[in-house]
């Protein structure tokens, strides 16, 4: 009688064994496919310099196109693109990212740096530089930080709303 058990016995254990298995495969390849990563959509050198030009960008906005950038274009392309790229990173680092803004920080950098910033960036320096030196004076008192030139812009026309007001 014993011995009609031990098949029985050995047949569960390889069932067992068997799911052991399976289950640990089902795991390993179900995390796989968990960690599986996404291809990243590269741009083009033209789609780089066009994200680049917008009012709205952030410093991790132009750090993301610098990584994503096909590097597809002609040498005229890619020469503004790099030259954008380092200035845009500068102005951000140097001025919209510091806690205390100094009005003559963001003068010497935009001499230095506006032969390499967008129509639309260099549209937005110009509209303040264009402002009374009491209104631009405003800008070295805002709270905060700067994220991007349409908040350069709001926080300007907020701060100047409010010096006219009082």
């Amino acid at each position: 009688m014993w011995l009609l058990l031990i098949p029985v016995v050995i047949i569960f254990m390889l069932l067992a064994a068997a799911g052991v298995g399976y289950g640990i495969y089902r795991y390993i390849t179900m995390d796989e496919s968990a960690t599986e990563t996404v291809e990243i959509k590269m741009l083009s050198t033209n789609e780089a310099i066009s994200i680049l030009d917008s009012e709205d960008l952030s410093l991790s906005r132009i750090q993301d196109v610098e990584n994503r950038v096909a590097h597809d274009g002609t040498t005229e392309q890619e020469q503004t693109l790099e030259r954008r790229i380092k200035a845009l990173k500068h102005v951000y680092t140097e001025c919209f990212l510091v806690d205390q803004h100094s009005l003559k920080r963001l003068k010497n950098v935009y001499m230095l740096r506006a032969g390499e910033l967008s129509d639309r960036q260099l549209q937005t320096f110009r509209w303040f530089f264009g402002l009374s030196d009491n209104d631009q004076q405003q800008f070295e008192y805002i709270e905060g930080r700067i994220e991007n030139f349409t908040d350069f812009r709001v926080k300007m026309e907020e701060e100047i709303q409010k010096s006219h007001n009082n």
